[in-house]
């Protein structure tokens, strides 16, 4: 049970903190644009923090997938973004903006994937499946 609450609280904590984030470069464009007018700002401001949101959103489903010529051979970039596109857990609810592989061969292939100010994980597939080698690390 309360596990359960922690990984609700931690939830809205990381949504609360990307949600906030939006909003604040929203409100800031929206008051560029209108030349402070305050009457227009807020219709403003909620139509680029919608514009924002569905942005996150794409690029968190379609992430930017680095693999370098060598490794071309090796790797596809499909595999990579079934591993790395959607949400970093069940339970964290951060969005990934790029993949890089750093490594691969015919057994192994190690990519890391970037959550933008969140950090990065480590992740390798081989044959046994993927495995995580060093887990989200806060920056």
């Amino acid at each position: 049970m309360l596990d359960g609450i922690m990984i609700w609280i931690l939830r809205l904590a990381c949504y609360g903190t990307q949600l906030a984030g939006l909003a604040g470069v929203a409100w800031g464009l929206a008051r560029l644009a209108v030349r402070k007018k305050t009457e227009k700002t807020v219709p403003c401001t909620v139509l680029i923090l919608l514009m924002e949101i569905l942005l996150v959103f794409h690029i968190a489903y379609h992430p930017a997938v680095v693999v370098p010529e060598e490794y071309e051979g090796y790797v596809s970039r499909e595999e990579i973004v079934s591993y790395s596109a959607g949400f970093y857990s069940a339970n964290i609810p951060i969005f990934p903006v790029c993949a890089s592989v750093t490594y691969a061969d015919e057994n192994r292939t190690e990519f890391t994937i970037y959550y933008l100010f969140w950090g990065s994980v480590e992740m390798s597939l081989s044959e046994d499946g993927a495995n995580m080698d060093r887990p989200l690390m806060i920056s």
